[in-house]
């Protein structure tokens, strides 16, 4: 697969259903770490190129599936290094995501008690 092609497609578990999916799964996966390896990181061009890489990849591939796949890139050292760093990256953005959504429950919770005791004072000064 040419490295255009490698950037226009999406993985074969997408497209190919039955029995070679895991076959062509696997192949995907060996041509994205191949091809990143390949690239040079320091060169202008070859970086944005192993960005598009990894942008690509990280879109189309689960994070709860790379380990049972990490094998088929274990030679490509700088693509599974770079890799873990996204996934890591994915990861904390994930759980900031779910902390920022935990303390506007939170929020939001305070400020139906805050009404809730406004009113409920209200009717303590109405009956007095």
């Amino acid at each position: 697969m040419s490295l255009e092609q490698m950037l226009r497609s999406g993985p074969p578990c997408a497209v190919a259903p039955g029995a070679r999916k895991a076959d062509d799964l696997r192949a995907w996966i060996t041509d994205y770490g191949d091809a990143y390896e390949v690239l040079h990181p320091d060169v202008g061009y070859q970086k944005e190129i192993r960005e598009a890489i990894l942008e690509i990849f990280c879109a189309y591939f689960p994070l709860e599936e790379f380990r049972e796949h990490s094998d088929d890139v274990a030679h490509c050292h700088s693509f599974v290094r770079d890799l873990s760093v996204r996934f890591s990256e994915i990861i904390a953005a994930r759980e900031e995501s779910r902390r920022q959504k935990k303390w506007k429950r939170f929020l939001a919770y305070l400020r139906d008690m805050d009404s809730t005791a406004a009113q409920w004072a209200r009717r303590r000064y109405a009956e007095a």
